[in-house]
């Protein structure tokens, strides 16, 4: 009676520590959502998609651009018709997936490593500037995220309990994350080997994954003659991206490029979690241990930094989220073996100290909100405001992006006008 007792006190201990947490990150992000505009040129650019599709009657093969995956954009259809104001759809969209990711985050560390490094690494994912930041900015980051770290969670449950039932819905999963950003693709094969021990349950896992993409492929084949055109129109544009960097005066060598990544995980996790995380990867690599995540930011750490340098993958801060999470688990895992290596020597610590790792992540909340475009600049409002009390309905548009493209699509979205009447959208 005592025993059930007591676990029973653990429990409603670690469901009292997980709603905080998981508060805690509400509010984080809500504070940030209300103080804040999304005048980000991709949501805003997927805003005027959505509506465009909606309003205008089109055929999806002609005016649907494959550079963008669909399930995203099926979402902030859905929440237009749900929230009057379509800009407000995406952020509300981008908020509840990133607050909800925060669940199978949780559970898939507890199932690595343990309950205390689940919490703390929470804990961490709910002050990780990039991740709130992303919370309240309507692009498809942290819908993606949601799925692959369902599809984890699920994948290691159905391990555990030798369930296929669980493995499918993973596969499933991991299907849908591809379709919300094409890099979910990479962990297609990387999860399938992971069940090298089964070639049968190996071989369904991967074909019930690659379900959705090639429904996609499909869809693109029959629109363009490509089957790969989500993928090649990305080796064509991210090149020409590049040079548009160069030419605004940055040197874009090959250490700026070979060292991107680490940086950026180094400016948005704080340098005290970067470093204990990617010394954490290398002992549990080791050690043969706790290394499921380890292994999957390995190599989507590699294909990140090689692509960057190939000039294949763009450099841009909020593609390093999914890499920020996996790391942040390992930062503790290593913090507390050397808690462990201290007591061993009669030095004690208690765990609470776990909480400096924690305290280290709070100054970049404050550079991300900056460096990202949440403010809505002056001119840019009266632009909005004289094209929506000036311009009929039968108007035809063109709006000059005048050398920054980043404006004309926020632009075109707070004039409320349909998507329809601008040449170029």
């Amino acid at each position: 009676m005592m025993i059930k007792k007591n676990k029973q006190i653990i429990f409603n201990r670690e469901a009292a520590a997980f709603v905080l947490i998981f508060l805690l990150a509400l509010g984080l992000r809500l504070g940030i959502m209300l103080k804040t505009d999304d005048f980000h040129g991709v949501s805003n650019g997927k805003v005027l998609q959505a509506r465009f599709l909606m309003e205008n009657k089109v055929d999806w093969g002609t005016f649907y651009s494959p550079v963008h995956p669909p399930i995203h954009m099926f979402l902030l259809m859905a929440a237009i018709k749900l929230v009057a104001d379509p800009l407000l759809a995406g952020r509300v969209v981008s908020l509840f997936f990133g607050m909800f990711l925060l669940v199978p985050f949780y559970l898939s560390v507890k199932i690595i490593f343990d309950k205390k490094i689940a919490l703390f690494s929470m804990l961490a994912a709910a002050l990780y500037s990039e991740h709130a930041v992303y919370s309240v900015i309507g692009t498809g980051e942290t819908t993606f995220q949601f799925f692959l770290f369902l599809s984890l969670f699920l994948f290691l449950k159905s391990q555990d309990e030798d369930n296929p039932g669980f493995l499918f819905a993973s596969a499933v999963s991991l299907g849908a994350a591809s379709l919300c950003r094409y890099e979910g693709i990479l962990f297609i094969p990387l999860l399938a080997m992971l069940l090298r021990k089964d070639s049968k349950s190996r071989f369904v896992f991967f074909c019930a994954a690659f379900a959705l993409p090639a429904v996609w492929m499909l869809f693109n084949l029959l629109s363009s003659n490509d089957a790969l055109l989500f993928i090649n129109t990305n080796d064509f544009t991210v090149p020409l991206q590049f040079n548009w960097i160069r030419a605004q005066g940055v040197k874009m060598d090959l250490g700026y490029r070979g060292v991107f990544w680490p940086r950026m995980l180094m400016n948005t996790l704080g340098a005290a979690v970067f470093l204990f995380g990617a010394c954490g990867v290398i002992l549990s690599m080791r050690r043969r241990e706790k290394k499921f995540f380890a292994v999957l930011f390995s190599a989507l750490f590699a294909v990140f930094v090689l692509g960057t340098i190939m000039e294949r993958v763009y450099v841009q801060a909020r593609y390093s989220i999914t890499l920020g999470l996996l790391l942040i688990p390992y930062a503790f895992y290593l913090f507390f073996e050397l808690i462990k290596m201290l007591e061993a020597r009669k030095i004690k610590l208690s765990p609470v100290v776990a909480f400096l790792l924690i305290g280290a992540m709070i100054p970049p909340i404050g550079s991300r909100v900056l460096a990202e475009p949440l403010y809505t600049p002056l001119f840019a409002k009266q632009t909005a405001e004289y094209m929506k009390k000036n311009l009929k309905p039968s108007d035809i548009i063109f709006l000059d992006h005048c050398g920054d493209e980043k404006y004309r699509e926020p632009i075109e979205v707070l004039s409320g006008l349909n998507p329809g009447q601008f040449t170029v959208m």
